[in-house]
Parts: structure tokens; sequence; C-alpha cells
């Protein structure tokens, strides 16, 4: 319907530089033979009224620019980073309900086995700029899993463990650079996990961990700082 309008705004303006154009003839009068320089004026002049009309039909029609100004509402993109939405690398797809409200979800693996992700981002100026992110995350973790670590004596020594299933709590900060007419876009993300457990993992075999493996495997776990790079296609 848009289009349709558009469209007849167009032929308006084209009949309305015919109208000039005919108006500059009748007052040149290029009947004669003699006066080919003001027949070039005259074609030379009638190409300019009408791309010069429709051009302007075209950019100052307020359905033109609805057109022109309308937002993907929905996107699909991949990420990758450190405690990062969708893991080390996955998936994600971000649906816009609201003006500045979008609903994120993801999947990915990490570390911690897979995971995946669901929460809300606000922005400012969707689906662009600065934005606010906060979501609730689930690692699988594995049911068994072969771990090296150094003991007290700096030897080295084989584990078996189980890294139990943990989630955790979002807080986050980005900024989306759009391209192609918000098409594309290339985000940034930064922030904090919470961890929201603190019983994340079992030592079957090996015997026990020492301070310095402790303090590695408390690192290891999903939680802490949010580091995160992606980029997103919209329709």
């Amino acid at each position: 319907m848009l289009k349709k309008n558009t469209t007849r705004n167009n032929i308006s303006v084209f009949l309305s530089s015919l109208r000039k154009i005919y108006v500059i003839s009748i007052v040149l009068n290029p009947l004669s033979n003699k006066n080919m320089k003001k027949h070039t004026l005259i074609a030379m002049a009638a190409l300019l009224l009408v791309f010069t009309g429709i051009t302007k039909g075209q950019y100052e029609n307020p359905e033109y620019k609805e057109i022109e100004e309308k937002k993907p509402v929905v996107y699909f993109g991949l990420s990758t980073g450190i405690n990062n939405f969708n893991g080390m690398l996955g998936g994600f797809i971000e649906l816009c309900p609201a003006e500045k409200i979008t609903i994120a979800g993801g999947l990915g693996l990490g570390m911690w086995g897979a995971k995946a992700t669901g929460g809300l981002r606000y922005y400012k100026n969707y689906p662009e700029r600065l934005y606010y992110s906060g979501s609730l995350s689930f690692h699988s973790g594995f049911p068994e899993i072969t771990m090296e670590f150094t003991d007290d004596n700096n030897n080295i020594q084989t584990y078996n463990m189980k890294f139990k299933p943990v989630p955790t709590l979002n807080l986050a900060v980005g900024y989306q650079v759009a391209l192609l007419n918000n098409k594309l876009r290339l985000h940034f993300e930064g922030g904090y996990a919470i961890k929201l457990k603190t019983d994340c993992y079992e030592v079957i075999s090996g015997g026990e961990l020492s301070d310095l493996s402790k303090q590695v495997m408390n690192i290891y776990t999903p939680g802490g700082l949010i580091l995160g790079l992606g980029g997103s296609i919209g329709f």
C-alpha cells in the first residue's frame, strides 16, 4: 500500500514537472531550426526538472521515509568470548516485541559444556548503539572429565572429576554498530556473571586437590568477567 501511494506521488510530481517544461517551451518558443542551442537547453532543463521532482517526491514523502526507516524485528547472530552470552562459540536470536526492549536467547559450547541463555535487553536507540542486558544461563557441565593439576610437590596429578550443572546471572552493557541500513550489526559486550551455585564440581578419583588446584578450579568454573564479540543479521 505504501509503495502504491509513493508511486502515485511520483507520477503527480512527474506531471507537474512536465507542465513546467511546457511553460518554458512557450516562453522560449523553440520553433526555428536556427535555435538548436535552445532545443538543447530545453531538453537538459526537462531532464533536470523531472529528476529533481521525482527525487524530491521520494525523500520528502513521509510514506517513503516510513519504508526507508523500517527496522528489523528479528536478528540471528554468532558470537564468542569469555563468559559470553552463548559460550565460547555459539548462535543467538534476538526479537523486538517493543520499541526499546528485546528478548534474546542463545545456545553454544564453553569450557563447562553446553550453554543455554535467555534474557532481556534495553536499547536507548534500537537496534543500534548502547544497550543493557540481563540474562540467566545454564551450563550443563560434564558427567565425567579428566583433569591434570600440579600438587604441592610440583608433581602432575591426574584426576577424574564431575562438572555439575551451574546457573549464572549475567549483567552486561553492550554496544551495537549498525551497517547496511540496520541489516548487519557488530556488537561488543562487557559485564559480570554471578555464579548461583557454590558446589560446582566433584572429584571422583585421584585424591584431594591442592589449594592451588582449587584456586584454578574456582577460575575455571562459570562466572566472573564477561567479554563478548559478535555479529548479527536482521530480518
